[in-house]
């Protein structure tokens, strides 16, 4: 009897829960966003972006991290401030996402009704507090480089190629040759003095090459040392590719003091395509980035 009183409380207990979950539901309303609208002031480079998602804030409270485009419900209805930002895979690791730091949020006066759907196409730029001027801003359209070979690399010559693409027209290429094994080891022509090195320190950069390569830094502790830090491998392809390598840690690992090179490592293999190029590494858009 006491097994069967038992049962029977539990299932009083499972339909009075029932009963005060019962309560009619919030009807949503909806927010729409294909993409971001990002603007970058001249001295900044040029507007290219490889923004993955946006994350949404309604009333300082989170509401989500949506993947773009999307389509997604607001519990609240009424009017409410809503903050937008632009998301970003770092190292473009797919299973990372981030609020990417050095962009301005969208924010606005949303008023939301159940079952409305509102489309809005967030504007943004970068933030007010980038350190000015950037530490590397190479797009190749200039008749200097800000890249050179290191004394490391079989490699020594960049030449200056053209493409039609939005973003992209001039670009640097290293070319390795045929049937030969070489090593490209080419880092940043200045040194790069962090005066905060916990503060975020990112490199933007467009790429497409036929071999594996690393980028990261050459760390120089100002008494011949040096020591490579290699943080990203990025993986051969035949189309241009935007990325947004994180070197927070790397640079602040190191102790106060230590200046860098950005610097790009890799190896061909000797390699012939069926256009008849060697293997190779092309760059465009280099920025790297921290904040004041």
């Amino acid at each position: 009897m006491k097994t069967k009183s038992s049962v029977f409380l539990l299932i009083a207990l499972v339909l009075q829960g029932c009963l005060w979950s019962n309560e009619p539901e919030k009807i949503p309303a909806y927010i729409r966003i294909k993409n971001f609208n990002f603007t970058s002031p001249s001295e900044l480079g040029n507007n290219s972006q490889s923004i993955s998602d946006v994350w949404v804030y309604v009333d300082g409270k989170i509401n989500g991290i949506y993947e773009l485009p999307c389509i997604f419900p607001v519990l609240e209805t009424g009017s409410y401030e809503v903050k937008l930002y632009a998301g970003i895979y770092p190292d473009g690791m797919h299973n990372v996402r981030i609020s990417y730091p050095f962009f301005t949020s969208h924010k606005f006066q949303a008023t939301l009704v159940e079952k409305g759907v509102l489309e809005v196409t967030p504007e943004i730029t970068y933030i007010d507090n980038l350190k000015l001027p950037v530490f590397m801003l190479e797009e190749f359209e200039k008749s200097f480089v800000l890249i050179e070979p290191s004394p490391q690399s079989d490699i020594d010559t960049l030449k200056i190629e053209t493409d039609s693409l939005p973003y992209i027209g001039k670009y640097g290429v290293i070319y390795g040759k045929k049937d030969v094994k070489e090593k490209i080891d080419w880092a940043s022509v200045e040194e790069i003095s962090i005066s905060d090195p916990g503060s975020a320190v990112f490199l933007e950069m467009h790429f497409k090459s036929t071999i594996n390569f690393y980028a990261g830094v050459y760390a120089l502790n100002g008494f011949g040392g040096v020591t490579a830090i290699l943080d990203l491998v990025l993986l051969p392809r035949s189309d241009w590719r935007k990325v947004y390598v994180n070197l927070t840690d790397e640079i602040a690992s190191q102790p106060l003091g230590t200046t860098f090179k950005i610097l790009f490592r890799g190896e061909t293999n000797g390699a012939i395509d069926t256009n008849g190029k060697p293997d190779y590494i092309a760059l465009d858009n280099l920025k790297l980035l921290q904040m004041k």
